[in-house]
């Protein structure tokens, strides 16, 4: 029994089935398109987050520097006593 040696180069031939390498050409077009399709829709939700966040920060600010009318806390401290 001997052993053949495998040497690789540039004038190395392969041979694979026209189907089996379709399907890798596909298998790897369908992988690069869900690969962006998610980076995009991570992307758009990161950013649609930063704007909800903004919006959340502005109406807390306003809530604590929120300060009623005079008339309106006259009326207010009024009805609970």
């Amino acid at each position: 029994m001997t052993k053949q040696i495998t040497r690789l180069n540039e004038g190395s031939e392969i041979t694979i089935p026209l189907r089996n390498l379709v399907s890798m050409i596909a298998f790897t077009a369908v992988s690069v398109w869900v690969y962006f399709g998610l980076t995009e829709r991570i992307s758009f939700l990161e950013h649609n987050l930063e704007l909800t966040m903004q919006e959340v920060e502005e109406n807390d600010e306003w809530i604590d520097e929120f300060e009623p009318l005079k008339k309106c806390k006259t009326l207010w401290l009024g009805y609970k006593n």
